[in-house]
């Protein structure tokens, strides 16, 4: 329609745009014979005429399904009728009619009549006009749902006729000058609210129950629901509150924000109720937030100013939901024949509050394909004050802990994975650094607990790309410490924590004599009288005591590798006599070994109920 069609955006002032806006609008309302116009920046919209004809036809084809509906109602009451043995004698001004049974009815003003209870079988009706009716329908009852309603119409009471659930003992409008909500919620029925001070939030309530208890469900102007109880006449329980579900109207990632309220007795507005922000970030992954009651705006909406005064962040985007999704994984693609340096996160730790990072870091073997796992944990704190990091303090700062034990074939510190630490503290800036054995493949990091993402940087695609740096100056190492175990680390009598790949036997006078230090938590159990025994192997080897100090194990065989023997160094130091203690290998066979134990002076002993000695071995 546009003679113009310059396409300058809306406000524009020139000319040939108001021109364009005259024509089309005159166009618009004047045209009799086009539905829709189109306007200058070339959207196409209804005209008045178009609009005029849209709503004749709706409501042209409204009406025709009305009368459809109406005439389809019509059958399917009189097929209803003749199913249920109904027989219709006509309209009753077409009589007189006689009913000569019950399944008779007439149909007088659209409605239709059959003989009430009262009325004998053989009646006739007195005429066919209004003024004879009155007279007969005395002896009529309404058909179908009619009969409820016309009932309802004629009583006082008509909640008497569906048990009298509303019983209507108070009054139906309360506040002002009348009774307040306190007083009205010891009776039954519905009732207004005019609010008045003292009042609960309220413009509506309904009580029901018996005489003695009740139940009140009041409603505020925002559509939320307190609850009151009453029992033996007392009440029990008054305002109490449900958490609702607001949406914000915004939406983040294709997601609508949603605040969830806890209002509370007395406290029922928003503005002193704290609630939870639920948000959508970019990476699909919700974040909540703790709401404070002091508002930042009518939505209770996070602006840039709020954030952290008014608005607490309960879950970070480098928590434990989106970081298992994010994870420093599937790299490097290529193997590296050497040890390689790889750098994976930076930490700013300038400024107050925790900066501790945490992770997951599993290293592939290329030896067996087993795979190492640590935690590795980053706290920063006070390092800007820290002397030269060495091998001394690095712990202070930087642990990493092995999750289980690792038949690696690595052995070597050199050739194990490690992680290292360089302080910038003129930048405030803390390196994390992982050196990577020759073909140690599979490398995934999956941070666990991020506590201000915002200062941290992980280098996820240099992993992911092979980039690797040359090892910076200042690097300190933090080597794993060894977690003790049930699979490969046992702590022994003595207090040592021994390398074990094999099985250990734990033998012993008595074994029942401080039995749950024996069982290390569960680790071992019970073989026999002499001996107990890990990973599952304590039924299939036994231990015999076939004279003083000497004891026989059979069913597996001494390892040579790491550890044999780890003799008892005498719990109470006096039944058993004075520590160190020795033991000795006097004889060994295809699974089955013989061992002597002697006191420091030489006499065959056998072990005290309280102490023990432990044996590595491997089952037959």
């Amino acid at each position: 329609m546009s003679t113009y069609k310059t396409g300058n955006p809306l406000g524009s002032a020139a000319v040939k745009d108001l021109f364009d806006n005259a024509e089309n609008l005159d166009f618009a309302l004047n045209s009799l014979t086009a539905l829709i116009w189109t306007d200058r920046l070339g959207k196409t919209r209804p005209s008045f005429y178009g609009m005029e004809a849209s709503f004749l036809n709706q409501m042209a084809s409204q009406d025709n399904r009305f009368t459809l509906n109406l005439a389809d109602q019509e059958n399917r009451f009189q097929q209803f009728l003749g199913s249920s043995g109904y027989v219709f004698l006509g309209d009753y001004e077409n009589g007189p009619f006689q009913f000569s049974a019950r399944n008779l009815y007439v149909r007088y003003n659209s409605q239709y009549y059959r003989l009430n209870a009262a009325t004998d079988v053989g009646f006739t009706t007195t005429g066919t006009t209004a003024v004879s009716f009155a007279n007969d329908v005395t002896h009529f009852v309404l058909m179908d749902g009619d009969t409820l309603r016309q009932e309802f119409k004629n009583t006082n009471s008509p909640a008497e006729l569906i048990g009298n659930f509303f019983g209507g003992e108070g009054p139906e409008g309360i506040g002002d000058a009348n009774q307040s909500v306190w007083e009205r919620i010891f009776k039954r029925g519905q009732f207004e609210i005019h609010q008045m001070p003292g009042d609960p939030a309220g413009v509506a309530g309904i009580v029901f129950g018996g005489p003695n208890n009740k139940a009140a469900l009041v409603v505020d102007e925002r559509g939320r629901i307190q609850t009151y109880a009453i029992v033996d006449g007392k009440l029990s329980a008054a305002q109490i509150s449900t958490p609702i579900v607001q949406g914000t109207g915004y939406f983040n990632n294709g997601f609508e924000d949603k605040i969830v309220r806890f209002p509370s007795a007395g406290n029922e507005s928003d503005d002193l109720s704290p609630g939870i922000l639920i948000t959508t970030n970019a990476n699909g992954i919700i974040d909540i937030f703790v709401v404070s009651p002091n508002q930042f705006n009518d939505l209770g909406y996070p602006t840039g100013s709020s954030l952290d005064k008014q608005m607490f962040k309960l879950v970070k985007s480098f928590d434990i939901g989106t970081s298992l999704q994010r994870t420093i994984d599937q790299c490097p693609t290529v193997e590296n024949s050497s040890t390689v340096l790889y750098h994976l996160f930076d930490v700013n730790y300038s400024g107050f509050g925790s900066k501790v990072v945490s992770g997951i870091l599993s290293v592939g073997n290329y030896v067996d394909y087993t795979s190492n796992v640590y935690l590795v944990t980053l706290n920063p704190q006070n390092l800007s004050a820290a002397p030269s990091l060495g091998a001394d303090n690095i712990y202070q700062w930087l642990k990493v802990t092995a999750l289980h034990g690792g038949q690696s074939g690595w052995g070597d510190s050199a050739l194990t994975p490690a992680v290292g630490l360089v302080n910038d503290p003129n930048n405030t800036m803390a390196k994390i650094f992982l050196r990577l054995p020759a073909y140690g493949q599979r490398i995934s990091f999956t941070p666990i607990n991020v506590a201000n993402p915002n200062v941290v940087t992980f280098y996820y695609s240099d992993l992911r790309n092979n980039v690797t740096v040359d090892t910076p100056n200042y690097l300190v190492y933090s080597f794993a410490e060894k977690m003790a175990t049930d699979r490969f680390y046992v702590k022994m009598n003595n207090g040592d924590v021994r390398y074990s790949p094999g099985t250990v036997v734990r033998v012993s006078g008595n074994v029942t004599d401080r039995l749950s230090d024996k069982l290390s938590d569960g680790v071992f159990a019970i073989g026999g009288a002499y001996h107990l025994a890990n990973k599952g192997r304590a039924t299939s080897i036994t231990v015999t005591n076939p004279s003083t100090g000497q004891y026989v194990i059979s069913g597996c065989n001494l390892r040579g590798d790491h550890w044999k023997v780890c003799p008892p160094v005498g719990f109470s130091g006096t039944s058993f006599g004075t520590p160190p203690y020795t033991v000795s290998i006097v004889s060994q066979g295809t699974n089955t070994f013989t061992i002597e134990v002697k006191t420091a002076a030489g006499s065959l002993v056998n072990i005290n109920g309280f102490d023990w000695l432990d044996l590595h071995v491997q089952p037959a």
